[in-house]
């Protein structure tokens, strides 16, 4: 049966997902004995931004059984402030399931064409693009018919 890669609701999941925190943090933190290494989640935070909206969390799982997740906050951007962002909190794909392209499934739900940030890729590729030039142009009005376009998506999205 192939890996799966979904997006669920953070509360639903984090019981699951605190065993495989451990495992994440035996294989990648480095000087474990160290006080600033040790795993201390603030779950109070998390609880706040995803009750807030702010979570978005794409698991993966193998016949039901979770075994690795894709975690970002979203949200509206510090500086550019109508601007929809997602920061990567933690990517993990148990070792049990690699090999069997868990990672790609969490990155193509997350940020793949109809993935969950894939309404974002266009203005940041255009970003990107050497003849772009923000300040030469004034956006508001094309930036304010995306969001009332797109707006509910992104909602739905966060919820």
């Amino acid at each position: 049966m192939p890996l799966s890669a979904q997006v669920e609701p953070y509360a639903a999941a984090i019981d699951e997902m605190v065993p495989l925190y451990v495992s994440h943090w035996h294989e990648i933190a480095l000087d474990q004995e160290r006080r600033e290494a040790q795993l201390a989640p603030r779950f109070q935070q998390y609880d706040a931004r995803d009750a807030a909206g702010e979570i978005v969390l794409v698991t993966l799982r193998d016949a039901g059984r979770l075994c690795g997740y894709f975690l970002c906050f979203v949200g509206y951007g510090l500086h550019y402030g109508l601007c929809m962002t997602a920061q990567m909190d933690v990517l993990y794909v148990h070792p049990s399931v690699r090999g069997r392209f868990g990672g790609l499934r969490l990155i193509r739900t997350m940020i793949g064409p109809g993935g969950v940030a894939w309404p974002m890729a266009g203005a940041i590729l255009r970003y990107l693009n050497p003849w772009f030039h923000p300040w030469k142009q004034d956006n508001r009005a094309a930036m304010n018919a995306w969001l009332d376009a797109n707006g509910a998506r992104l909602r739905l999205v966060q919820g």
